[in-house]
C-alpha cells in the first residue's frame, strides 16, 4: 500500500537493515569516535594478567608439541645451498654487513643474518656452527610468536568491529590454535630455510596491529573535559606509525612478499568501513590512490630487480633460465591457489607432499584454468558481500589470502605449487574462521563448541608430527613424494641422491633412470646420474652424463665445473681448463671454478693467474677457506710472505681444521724462525689428516735442521721422517730425503746415505727426473755437515 508502513512480511529497508546490524554489534565503524573508549579501557582494565597470559602459553605449548619431534638428521634441499655454503650466513660480521647494503631496499638480508646469528649462539654453546637442532629451535618459536600474533590480531579487529563488547577469547584463541598446529606449517617450520616466509610473517603481523592500533579511538579519560592527554598517550600515535613503518621495512627485508602489506592493510580497513555507506564513501577517495601507490611501488621493486620492463612491458621470470610467460603463469597459479585452500580447509595426509607435480595451463581452457579462476572471483565477490553485510572478519581474510599470494602469482618461478608459499595466507584462512566462530556463538553452547574444536586441534597436531617424521631426512621425505606421486621425475631424482649420500649407489642410479623415462630431457637428473657415476669409479660414464647434462642446457655452470673435474681426474687438463672457463663465462661469481682453475694454473707455474683467480673465488665467497690458502701458496711463491701468512690465517678462520693451511703456514713460520707457532700448526696439520704425509716430513725437517738447540731434536726428526715414509706408502722420494738429513743430523751416516739413495731411486723411477737431480746435488753435503740441510722452503700446492 502506497504511503503506508510496510506489512510485517515485506522487506526491510536499507536503513533498517544497517539499523538492525549496529544493534547486532556486526556493523560498528569506529574510526574517529570516542564514545566506546572508557567503555573499552573499563572492560581491558577488568581482564586480569593471567586472563591475558593463559591463551598465549597454551600457543606456545601447543606449537612446541608439535614440533618436539622435528629435529633432522640434515639440513634438507636448499637449506644445505642456504646455510652451508652461503658465507653471508656462516660469517657474523659478513651478514650485518650484507644487511647493510641497499638498506631500504627489499631482500632477505634479516633472514640471513638470523642464521649467522644462529651459527654464533652454535660456537657459543659448544656446538658445530651449522648444529641443525637450534635452526629449528629458532623456527619454533617464531612460529609460535606469530600463533600468538594471529589470536592478538582476531582480538584487535573484534574490537574494531564490536566496540561495545568485549572482544571473545575463544573466538581468537580457536583459529589462533587452528594456526599453530596446522601440518601445511610444516613446510615454513621444518624445512629451515623458509624461515625467510615464517620471519616475514612475523613483522608483518605486527605492522598490521600497529595499524590497528593506529586507527583505535585514544583511550584518554581526562579529569575534566579541558584537560589534556597525558605525555604517554599523546605520543603513543606517532609511536605506533613509526613502528608500523619499521616493522613494514623488517618483514620486506625479511622476505620481499612482505611487499604485499600494504595492499592487506587496506583490505582490512575497507571490510571495517564496508557497511557503513558514508564511511565507506570517504574510504574510497583514499582506496584508489592507495592501491595505485600500492601496485606502483610492486612494479618500481620489479623494475630494480630486473624482473620488470616498463618498455614492453613485461614481466620477466624469478628464476634462471627461460620459464613460461606470464599469462601460463598466471592460469596456472589460480589452480594452485584452488589447491592452497583445498589444503588449508581439509590437509588430508595423502594431500600434502614435500613436491606436488602441476601442469602448465597454456590456455583457459586446459586443466580447469577457466573454473579455477571463476572460483577466486565468485570467493573475492563472495568476500565483499560479507564485508557490506558486516562479517569483516570473513572479508578481511579472504582478501588477506589473496593479498598475501599476489606476488606468485604475477611472476614466472620453477615452483608452481609448494606448500609454504600457504604460511601468510593461511592468516586469512584464520580470519575466516574467527567469522565462524563468532557467528555461531550464540547458536551453539560451548559445552558443544568445545569438544568439537578440540577435536579438529588434536587432529591437527597428530598430523602435524607425523608430518614431522617424515621431515627427518631427504630419505623419507623423497620416499613419501614418490609414494604419493609416482609419475614425478623430480621427486625420483630426489630419492635418488638421498640413496647416494646414504651409499646405496646401484639403486640410486635405478632411481634415476626411472626419472629419466619420465622425462628423458630432465637436466639435473642426468647431471645427478653423472654425479652417482663419479662417486662409483666410473669416470668414463660420469663425463658422458656430463657432457649430455650441458649440452641441453648451455648454461649449466654447475655441469660445466663437474665435467671440468671429472676432466682433470683423467689427465685432460685443457678441456678441463674449456669448461671451468665456460662455467665461469655463465656464472662469474661461481667460486669453486674460480679456485679450481686457478689450481691447473698453478700446476702450471703460472703463479700470478692462478693468483688472480683464487682472489675472485674470494671475491664471490670471502668463506671459501681452500682459495684463501691456495692464494697464501702463490702469495709464499711471489716472495710476499706476511701476505702469504695472512691468507693463511684467513684460511683457519673459517675453518680451523683446513689441513693444507695449517701445514704451510707451519713451515712458513719455521722458516721465519717462529718455531713456537710453526711446530704447533705442523702438529695441527697432522691432527686433521693424520693419513697425510706432508706435515711429518716438514715436522721431521725442522727437528732435523734447526739452527736452535731448543727446538734441534734429531732422534724425534728420525721417528718423524719413517712415519712420514710410511705414510707415503714407502713411495715419496723427499719423504725418504728427509730421513737421510735426519739420519745424518744424529751421525747415523750409513744409515743416512742409504735413505739418500733410495730419495734418488724412487725419483729417477717415478720419471721425476728433475727432482732426482736436485736431490743428487743437495744429499751430498748432508752425508758430511747434516747442521747445513735446508728446509723444502716450498709451499705444499695440493688443495681439496
Amino acid at each position: 500500500m502506497a504511503g503506508g508502513v510496510p506489512a510485517d512480511g515485506e522487506k526491510m529497508s536499507r536503513k533498517s537493515r544497517a539499523s538492525k546490524l549496529q544493534s547486532d554489534g556486526r556493523c560498528q565503524y569506529t574510526g574517529g569516535g570516542q564514545g566506546t573508549a572508557p567503555l573499552l579501557a573499563a572492560r581491558a582494565a577488568d581482564e586480569s594478567l593471567a586472563h591475558r597470559v593463559w591463551p598465549i602459553l597454551l600457543l606456545c605449548l601447543l606449537a612446541g608439541i608439535c614440533y618436539l619431534n622435528a629435529d633432522h638428521e640434515e639440513f634438507l634441499f636448499d637449506s644445505a645451498l642456504g646455510h652451508i655454503d652461503n658465507w653471508q650466513n656462516q660469517d657474523l660480521c659478513q651478514a650485518m654487513r650484507h644487511f647493510g647494503r641497499g638498506l631500504l631496499l627489499p631482500g632477505q638480508q634479516l633472514s640471513s643474518l638470523t642464521f649467522a646469528l644462529n651459527a654464533a649462539l652454535n660456537r657459543a654453546i659448544g656446538l658445530a656452527d651449522f648444529d641443525i637442532t637450534t635452526f629449528l629451535a629458532v623456527n619454533v618459536l617464531i612460529h609460535a610468536a606469530n600463533a600468538c600474533l594471529v589470536y592478538v590480531l582476531i582480538r584487535a579487529l573484534l574490537r574494531q568491529i564490536e566496540p561495545g563488547r568485549a572482544p571473545g577469547t575463544w573466538i581468537a584463541l580457536a583459529p589462533a590454535m587452528w594456526f599453530a598446529v596446522h601440518p601445511i606449517a610444516a613446510g615454513s617450520v621444518a624445512y629451515v630455510i623458509q624461515r625467510r616466509g615464517s620471519l616475514a610473517t612475523f613483522f608483518y603481523l605486527l605492522a598490521v596491529l600497529a595499524c590497528l592500533a593506529v586507527r583505535r579511538p585514544v583511550r584518554t579519560q581526562p579529569s575534566s573535559p579541558g584537560a589534556a592527554a597525558s605525555p604517554a598517550n599523546r605520543w603513543k600515535r606517532p609511536f605506533l606509525i613509526v613502528w608500523c613503518v619499521v616493522a613494514y621495512w623488517l618483514s620486506f627485508k625479511s622476505k620481499e612478499l612482505g611487499l604485499t602489506l600494504p595492499f592487506a592493510i587496506l583490505g582490512i580497513e575497507f571490510c571495517i568501513r564496508a557497511c557503513d555507506r558514508n564511511s565507506l564513501r570517504r574510504f574510497l577517495a583514499l582506496l584508489v590512490p592507495g592501491l595505485a601507490v600500492s601496485v606502483v611501488g610492486m612494479f618500481a621493486f620489479l623494475w630494480y630487480r630486473g624482473l620488470f620492463d616498463p618498455g614492453s612491458p613485461t614481466l620477466r621470470p624469478q628464476a634462471e633460465g627461460e620459464l613460461w610467460g606470464p599469462w601460463v603463469h598466471f592460469l596456472t597459479e589460480s589452480r594452485a591457489f584452488v589447491h592452497y585452500w583445498k589444503l588449508l580447509l581439509l590437509p588430508l595426509p595423502q594431500w600434502s607432499c614435500i613436491d606436488h607435480p602441476f601442469a602448465l595451463s597454456n590456455s583457459l581452457w586446459e586443466h580447469g584454468a577457466f573454473l579455477a579462476i571463476m572460483f577466486h572471483a565468485v570467493l573475492l565477490a563472495l568476500a565483499v558481500a560479507a564485508a557490506r553485510r558486516g562479517l569483516a572478519l570473513a572479508g578481511a581474510g579472504v582478501l588477506w589470502f589473496y593479498a598475501a599470494l599476489a606476488p606468485y602469482v604475477l611472476l614466472p618461478q620453477a615452483e608452481l605449487f609448494v606448500e609454504y608459499k600457504t604460511y601468510l595466507p593461511s592468516v586469512g584462512a584464520a580470519l575466516i574462521l574467527a567469522e565462524g566462530l563468532r557467528a555461531i556463538r550464540r547458536r551453539a553452547a560451548m559445552a558443544i563448541q568445545l569438544p568439537v574444536a578440540l577435536a579438529i586441534v588434536a587432529t591437527l597436531a597428530l598430523t602435524t608430527i607425523s608430518r614431522n617424521w617424515i621431515y627427518q631426512n631427504a630419505l623419507n621425505l623423497w620416499s613419501d613424494a614418490v609414494a604419493k606421486s609416482p609419475d614425478n621425475p623430480r621427486a625420483w631424482t630426489g630419492l635418488a641422491m638421498a640413496l647416494a649420500d646414504r651409499g646405496d649407489l646401484d639403486k640410486a642410479v635405478s632411481n634415476l633412470h626411472t626419472a629419466l623415462e619420465l622425462d628423458p630431457t630432465r637436466v639435473q637428473a642426468i647431471y645427478n646420474l653423472g654425479d652417482v657415476f663419479r662417486r662409483k669409479g666410473d669416470i668414463p660414464a660420469a663425463i658422458r652424463q656430463y657432457e649430455q647434462a650441458v649440452s641441453l642446457k648451455e648454461d649449466f655452470s654447475l655441469g660445466h665445473c663437474a665435467l671440468g673435474n671429472a676432466l682433470l681426474s683423467i689427465g685432460q687438463v685443457e678441456r678441463a681448463k674449456h669448461h671451468y672457463n665456460l662455467a665461469i663465462e655463465h656464472q662469474p661469481d661461481f667460486a669453486d671454478a674460480h679456485f679450481n682453475l686457478g689450481n691447473i694454473l698453478a700446476n702450471e707455474a703460472n703463479t700470478a693467474g692462478a693468483a688472480e683467480h683464487y682472489r675472485r673465488a674470494i671475491a664471490a665467497n670471502p668463506r671459501h677457506a681452500s682459495s684463501h690458502s691456495a692464494l697464501g701458496n702463490m702469495l709464499w711463491l711471489q716472495g710476499d710472505v706476511l701476505a702469504a701468512i695472512d691468507q693463511y690465517r684467513a684460511a683457519l678462520g673459517i675453518n680451523p681444521d683446513h689441513a693444507f693451511a695449517h701445514s704451510n703456514l707451519g713451515e712458513l713460520l719455521c722458516l721465519r724462525g717462529n718455531f713456537s707457532d710453526g711446530i704447533r700448526h705442523l702438529e695441527e696439520a697432522m691432527r686433521c689428516r693424520p693419513e697425510w704425509w706432508e706435515p711429518v716430513d716438514r715436522l721431521a725437517t725442522v727437528y732435523a735442521t734447526s739452527p736452535d738447540p731448543v727446538w734441534r731434536n734429531p732422534q724425534k726428526a728420525i721417528a718423524l721422517a719413517e712415519q712420514a715414509c710410511r705414510l707415503g706408502s714407502d713411495r715419496e722420494p723427499r719423504a725418504w730425503a728427509t730421513l737421510a738429513v735426519a739420519c745424518a743430523a744424529d751421525g747415523r751416516l750409513e744409515e743416512a746415505r742409504q735413505a739418500a739413495e733410495q730419495a734418488v731411486r724412487l725419483a729417477s723411477t717415478n720419471r721425476q727426473e728433475k727432482l732426482a737431480d736436485s736431490l743428487r746435488r743437495s744429499l751430498e753435503p748432508y752425508l758430511s755437515d747434516p747442521a747445513t740441510a735446508p728446509s723444502n722452503g716450498a709451499p705444499s700446492t695440493r688443495e681439496e
